[in-house]
């Protein structure tokens, strides 16, 4: 039986070290109390670095402030921002005056946005006029042409009924109308910040997490930047976010080519089509149960009972494969692995051997349709700057390396790939081009 067990694919965290008894808000108050002077945050786009004892100010002041708004405990707070310095000190002090903090995705349009707000009836919302391509504030007075004549606080939405408050962020000092401004919220003058760190030679160490980072990529990283003990997690946001990390101890092969072993408190599981757990060495799709996964989806039942087993394991949708030694090794989503010609392929198994060739900067595989195989692998290529490489040199540089069936058909050298707002590659719609050119190159 335990022969049996230890070469199953399952593995639990260490769990001698009991888990803290403390909340978001308490645990902060305990680093600063032993940490005061301690660097906390550092955001060189906006010329911040402040210590532990600044950050609790902030907190304490945005906290006392949203309290002095009328919020309760239990109250939802949306946040539609970048990744911003005013986004940690808002992620703390909700969690010091018991709201419930609600991550409104960068990317959503109108539609979206509103679905969003009321699923989750936001009493208020902090935002940014705008980021990138999108106008906040003006999808928001579209949204809501109430705000245009509400005074703050006094809104009234008939398109989001349980909004009350609007915050802007960077808005100047002056507020849109029905909005009043973050700085409004604290109670006393934010100090000058720290002098901008530009220097990347003082880095030590770093976490890369939220996609596949090529083995490639990893030792640029650690050559080019310095961060010779980096390290690379692995989860969800449902999952708290992180349930794998590597050490900055493993050895380099481990940190590039895995994303660790499974933390404390937590357990994985890799399950084959019929949810049976494969034998180590064999990829399958990735399981996690433990104390930070979340209990279920806001107001949607169906939802989680999709994700959510009744053993409480949430299915993650990627294939990974976990080794003797216990280190876990993603190698692809479910939806994006591509059958040729009865044969399963993994497109980041391709990925990170095109990105050993010395002229490519970044690669994403995906499949395309084809009648007589059923699909064909197809990579799009980004050139590193001032190199240059042709198809068939691709082509020619693949063989003999991997099988045959999964170099390549489809080669297209882009400057660009799509990718949401926060920098994910959308291989679907990559899938949707090439679909399209195809058929219309068979048209034609």
């Amino acid at each position: 039986m335990a022969s049996e067990q230890a070469r199953a694919s399952y593995a639990h965290g260490a769990s001698g070290t009991p888990l803290m008894g403390l909340t978001v808000g308490g645990l902060l108050a305990d680093t600063i109390a032993r940490h005061p002077q301690g660097d906390a945050l550092v955001v060189p786009c906006q010329d911040v670095r402040w210590t532990y004892a600044e950050l609790g100010r902030r907190v304490q002041d945005v906290a006392a402030g949203l309290v002095a708004l009328g919020l309760v405990p239990g109250d939802r707070i949306g946040v539609w921002a970048p990744n911003m310095a005013e986004w940690v000190v808002l992620q703390f002090a909700t969690a010091q005056a018991g709201l419930i903090l609600v991550t409104i995705n960068p990317a959503y349009r109108l539609s979206e946005l509103e679905l969003a707000l009321n699923q989750v009836e936001v009493a208020a919302l902090v935002l940014v006029p705008g980021f990138k391509s999108c106008t906040y504030l003006a999808m928001l007075a579209d949204l809501i042409p109430e705000l245009a004549d509400a005074a703050p606080g006094k809104l009234s939405a008939k398109a989001v009924p349980s909004l009350r408050w609007v915050i802007t962020l960077d808005g100047g000092d002056a507020a849109a109308p029905g909005t009043i401004a973050y700085a409004d919220l604290t109670v006393r003058a934010t100090e000058p910040a720290r002098a901008r760190v530009a220097e990347l030679a003082g880095l030590r160490t770093g976490i890369i997490a939220g996609a596949p980072c090529p083995a490639e990529l990893m030792k640029r990283i650690m050559a080019k930047m310095h961060m010779t003990q980096i390290t690379i997690a692995y989860g969800m946001t449902e999952t708290g976010p992180v349930s794998t990390q590597t050490a900055v101890d493993d050895p380099v092969a481990r940190r590039v080519e895995t994303v660790g072993r499974v933390l404390p408190h937590m357990e994985i599981k890799i399950v084959d089509r019929d949810g049976r757990i494969v034998p180590r060495g064999t990829p399958g799709e990735l399981l996690t149960r433990g104390y930070c996964v979340m209990p279920k989806y806001w107001n949607d039942p169906d939802k989680t009972a999709a994700a959510i087993d009744e053993a409480r394991w949430i299915a993650s949708g990627d294939i990974a494969v976990l080794d003797d030694d216990g280190y876990f090794r993603i190698v692809g989503r479910i939806n994006d692995m591509l059958i040729r010609g009865g044969e399963n392929i993994f497109p980041r198994e391709i990925e990170d051997f095109l990105c050993t060739h010395p002229a490519i900067d970044q690669v994403e595989v995906i499949g395309v349709p084809d009648p007589k195989n059923g699909e064909e692998v197809c990579a799009w290529i980004k050139l590193r700057e001032g190199r240059s490489a042709t198809e068939d040199e691709i082509r020619a540089f693949c063989q003999g390396k991997i099988a045959h069936f999964k170099i390549p058909r489809d080669i297209r050298f882009v400057e660009t790939f799509p990718t949401t707002i926060t920098g994910k590659v959308q291989k679907f719609v990559m899938r949707d081009i090439m679909a399209g050119d195809l058929a219309f190159a068979d048209a034609g």
